[in-house]
């Protein structure tokens, strides 16, 4: 299996957002919406854990179940630093994940 973790815990600041990039649009779709879509059509990516704030995921969860997302199998709480956000998606992943099992991390 392979998985892919959505480090998704921002705050949009770089972007110069008060919100979180990840729902910024571009052809008035949210990134997020784009991330997912590729994912969803690579064959290589069995499942997706997007590790997020609290107060985002609620419009994280809409966005997948609006667009079909059937890779997303988890919506975990972020960190306070990216570290901590992949290591929350970690740990979770900890009881699921096969010793041959990939991992790969994608900066949302």
């Amino acid at each position: 299996m392979n998985y892919l973790i959505i480090a998704a815990g921002g705050n949009g600041e770089r972007m110069g957002s008060n919100n979180n990039k990840i729902f910024l649009k571009i052809n008035k779709k949210q990134i997020l919406y784009w991330t997912l879509k590729i994912f969803e059509k690579n064959s290589i990516i069995d499942a997706v854990i997007i590790s997020a704030k609290s107060s985002d995921q609620a419009k994280i969860k809409d966005i997948i179940m609006k667009n079909h997302i059937k890779k997303v199998i988890a919506v975990v709480p972020a960190g306070k630093s990216r570290q901590e956000t992949v290591l929350n998606a970690l740990d979770w992943l900890k009881t699921k994940k096969k010793k041959h099992d990939l991992i790969g991390i994608h900066n949302a």
